[in-house]
């Protein structure tokens, strides 16, 4: 629900707002913003046929390829208000049935990993 904050956010993630707590439309555009990261870091990688980069190398996408999974393939809800104290976020739910919430933040700092990747190795 957004309540008419006046909020705004870059694609890397930066808020300036009025009000303490991210809203429904913030939280939304994080999620497009990580989704169109990775996309972008799948084509960088493709693209790079002159040095293929180690596995070793991206071992850091791993905790970013599982919240982009759940939130790609099993995201059951969002929340958000920015009228709570409480920090926006998405619940997926798990192979085994259980519900990971992936908070707002940690949106924020797969999205900075991936744009870090992204511009530093491809």
């Amino acid at each position: 629900d957004d309540r008419g904050h006046s909020i705004s956010m870059d694609l890397n993630g930066a808020m300036s707002n009025s009000s303490t707590y991210p809203s429904m439309n913030d939280l939304m555009a994080r999620v497009g913003v990580l989704l169109l990261q990775w996309g972008f870091l799948e084509n960088a990688i493709r693209g790079d046929k002159h040095e293929r980069k180690g596995q070793d190398d991206l071992a850091e996408l791993d905790d970013v390829r599982r919240i982009r999974n759940l939130v790609a393939h099993s995201m059951s809800r969002a929340c958000a208000d920015s009228e709570k104290a409480e920090e926006p976020f998405v619940s997926c739910l798990q192979q085994d049935g259980t519900e990971r919430r992936i908070s707002y933040s940690e949106l924020g700092s797969a999205v900075a990993t991936l744009e870090k990747l992204r511009l530093s190795r491809f």
